[in-house]
């Protein structure tokens, strides 16, 4: 569906490609698309230049890649009507990298003097990333990665961490089901929930 959509003509490209059952890309404002989305019940919304391979993943945003399941970049709604692409529309966020399964990138409301979450790399199984507080000021110089099993990183959380390793395991016996076991903050502090066993021979 792109209703409103005056870049994808035949002069202007911006075609989408949709391989599979039940994928939809939905534009309701000038975006020059160039999507593709392999799979099933996967969505693009507000998207150009995206790109979704597996089934039922959602990305709300520009240029995001997204391999695996159940995934979500943006917002988790779906974008069944222009009037959800409307209502939704400032919780997207942009280049951003997701392989697994069950991971989420969730952005705050957007303004113009609040660009998008960017550049954040996401591969395992329930990792989220939440950058949607109020108090979120994002900079596109910022990179985060998230690696593993339930790690977690949120913009309320003080020590600015930018790469988050976690197990599975270690989320079993957290009351906010965080796996976190390594991570770097941006000034290159490091944390590690456990024990350094070093051999010596």
């Amino acid at each position: 569906d792109l209703s409103g959509n005056t870049q994808t003509t035949i002069q202007n490209g911006g075609g989408n490609i949709l391989i599979g059952k039940s994928n939809s890309v939905k534009n309701n404002t000038d975006l020059f698309n160039s999507n593709i989305t392999i799979g099933q019940d996967n969505e693009l919304s507000l998207s150009e230049y995206g790109f979704i391979n597996g089934n039922s993943n959602k990305s709300w945003g520009k240029a995001n890649i997204i391999f695996g399941k159940s995934n979500v970049i943006g917002i988790d709604k779906t974008n069944g009507t222009s009037e959800d692409l409307d209502l939704y529309k400032y919780y997207t966020a942009n280049n951003n990298f997701i392989v697994g399964q069950s991971n989420k990138i969730k952005a705050k409301y957007t303004t113009p003097e609040n660009i998008a979450p960017e550049n954040i790399i996401i591969m395992g199984k329930n990792n989220e990333i939440d950058l949607s507080n109020n108090s979120y000021i994002n900079d596109t110089n910022k990179s985060y990665v998230l690696l593993g099993s339930n790690t977690m990183i949120n913009a309320t959380d003080l020590s600015d961490v930018r790469f988050a390793f976690g197990t599975y395991e270690k989320s079993i016996n957290d009351v906010s089901n965080n796996g976190n076991v390594f991570t770097i903050d941006c000034s290159g502090n490091v944390r590690i929930d456990g024990k350094l066993n070093f051999l010596f021979t």
